[in-house]
């Protein structure tokens, strides 16, 4: 999963962008699922079905931007769950410090990929 924040808009977020939350494919769905339980056996597949609408969701990266912004630590944001985010809020905080504007995060899922993973993206070992 790439992303990138400074991504251009689609018109309708161009209005203002407080208006993300307006546009979510969320908005109108039961935010249980988006908040399940645990990360293993019957969770997994309220995970997986929060990410499909976060897939269809055309608000997804200011989504996330917000997530790792305010360190939503809880619940699939942006098409992640809080695993996935944990990873890339370290590399996205690092960025920052680093004074970067854009972002591509490691692959979220493979061998080895795992929450105590401490190694940024360019391979070097996170302070």
């Amino acid at each position: 999963m790439a992303w990138n924040p400074a991504a251009v808009p689609s018109p309708r977020m161009r209005r203002n962008v407080a208006d993300w939350r307006e546009l979510a494919a969320c908005r109108h769905i039961d935010p249980e699922l988006f908040f399940p339980v645990g990360s293993t056996g019957p969770a997994t597949d309220r995970i997986e079905a929060a990410k499909r609408v976060c897939r269809s969701c055309e608000v997804i990266e200011p989504c996330l931007e917000f997530a790792l912004a305010s360190n939503q630590e809880a619940g699939v944001w942006g098409g992640t769950s809080e695993d996935e985010r944990r990873r890339l809020r370290k590399a996205w905080l690092a960025l920052r410090r680093r004074g970067a504007s854009k972002i591509q995060s490691a692959p979220l899922e493979g061998p080895g990929d795992d929450c105590g993973d401490t190694t940024e993206m360019d391979g070097k070992e996170a302070s």
